[in-house]
Formats: structure tokens, C-alpha cells, sequence
């Protein structure tokens, strides 16, 4: 709760510079959808910066630079030796993606409710045994992963430049809540849920969405919360 009421604090701290800076002429040739996308991309730095996800941090700072490279190049002193604008669109967000994957691997988040861990660069069907707690990543390809456990309590999901399945049908809850975490970033995720469960979903977007397929039909029992972060990517519940 702490963290939220910084992240919205400096979310419209920095709507109100960027509207004072506007209107005293300190950002010329920067129009008015460039400074509402900023105060996003602004936003989701700092969000971001709270939770180290690499993949956030540098394509907001990549694209805060494709907006602002010709200001820049205007009034900054290296006018006369190179241009920002030099490097823009591809070769920053190039620079962007190698370095959120390579500070991913360098500097792995670690999870305490994972048993087991399955990267994949090829496309890849993980069905195997479950015990309560599961994690499953993939990144730069394609996983569908098979939840196969009696007393189902929580898991991790992660999806970055790349697509994850995962099917819950044979996943029976140990009580009658269960937690998934997602970490989804420029990637899509599908994920098969029983219609019986209750879908409660916490998931906190940026600039993507979830979307829902299907009818549910819940039992009034079985609950399944769903939180985590979607950066740039899309997430499918579908009820089965």
C-alpha cells in the first residue's frame, strides 16, 4: 500500500511539473500527446524502478528518448558533435531489449513459491507433476505448461518476448483460494482456467490488457487470484 501511494504521489507530482513546464516554454516542440505520454512513461519508470523489472525500466527510458531526441538535439551542447536523433527508433529500442534481457539474466528475480523453473528458447510442452507450488518462465519462444497437482496452492508465471499456455484443468485446489502471479512483458499469455473457479483478477497493467473468453460459471467455492504485472503485452483468460 506504501509503495502504491508513492508510485500515484510521483505520478501526479510529475503531471503537474510537465503542465507548469508547458505552459513557462521550457519544452518547445514537444506537443501535448508527447507530454501526456510522457507523464506514462514516467509513471511506469518509477513503477517499474520499485519492482527491478529490466524490461520496463529501458523501453520507457528508450521511448522517453524517441520523443524527446530532437528537442534535445535543439539546445543540449553535443548538437555539434552528434544528434539523439542519430539513434532513434530502432537502434535504441535494440539497445533497450539487450539490456532488459541482459540485466534479466544477470540479475534474476527469485520467487519463494517456486519448485521448479522451465526457460525455454524453442517452442516447449511442460506436462509433468505438481506439487502446491509451481513456476514456470519462458523467454524469446513458446511453453504450454500443464498444471498437474492435487493440492494446488500458488504459482509463478513469467512470459517476456514470447507466448506461455498454461492449462489449470487438472490443477484441484489444496483449499478453497489459490494465487497465481504473472509477470508479463511484450509477451502473451494464455491461460485455461476451470468455469467452476471464481476468477478474481489483480493484475496491474501498462500500456496492455486482459481479456476474457468464454462463460463462467462459478461454484461459489473454488477462488483463484490473479496478480502480478503486464507490461506491453496481453493476457487471455479463457474459462474451460
Amino acid at each position: 500500500m506504501k509503495k502504491e501511494r508513492i508510485f500515484w504521489g510521483m505520478f501526479f507530482i510529475l503531471g503537474a511539473i510537465f503542465i507548469l513546464a508547458a505552459k513557462l516554454g521550457f519544452m518547445q516542440g514537444v506537443g501535448i500527446w508527447s507530454l501526456i505520454m510522457t507523464v506514462f512513461l514516467l509513471a511506469l519508470l518509477i513503477k517499474c524502478v520499485m519492482k527491478v523489472n529490466f524490461f520496463g525500466i529501458f523501453f520507457a527510458l528508450a521511448f522517453l528518448v524517441i520523443i524527446y531526441a530532437g528537442p534535445l538535439d535543439t539546445v543540449m551542447p553535443w548538437k555539434e558533435t552528434f544528434s539523439l536523433q542519430s539513434i532513434t527508433p530502432w537502434p535504441v529500442l535494440g539497445a533497450a531489449l539487450l539490456l532488459s534481457v541482459g540485466c534479466s539474466l544477470i540479475f534474476p528475480q527469485k520467487h519463494k513459491s517456486s519448485t521448479s523453473i522451465h526457460f525455454s528458447g524453442d517452442e516447449t510442452i511442460i506436462d509433468e507433476k505438481d506439487e502446491g507450488r509451481c513456476e514456470c518462465s519462458v523467454r524469446f519462444g513458446a511453453s504450454t505448461k500443464y498444471i498437474n497437482s492435487d493440492a494446488f496452492e500458488a504459482a509463478f508465471f513469467e512470459a517476456s518476448f514470447g507466448g506461455l499456455k498454461v492449462f489449470f484443468d487438472n490443477a484441484v485446489m489444496k483449499g478453497t483460494e489459490a494465487y497465481v502471479t504473472v509477470d508479463n512483458n511484450f509477451a502473451g499469455m494464455e491461460l485455461y482456467i476451470p468455469k467452476t473457479w471464481t476468477v478474481a483478477n489483480r493484475i496491474k497493467n501498462s500500456f496492455a490488457g486482459v481479456d476474457e473468453k468464454g462463460h463462467c460459471m462459478p461454484d461459489g467455492v473454488h477462488t483463484l487470484y490473479l496478480k502480478g504485472d503486464n507490461c506491453f503485452g496481453g493476457i487471455t483468460i479463457v474459462y474451460v
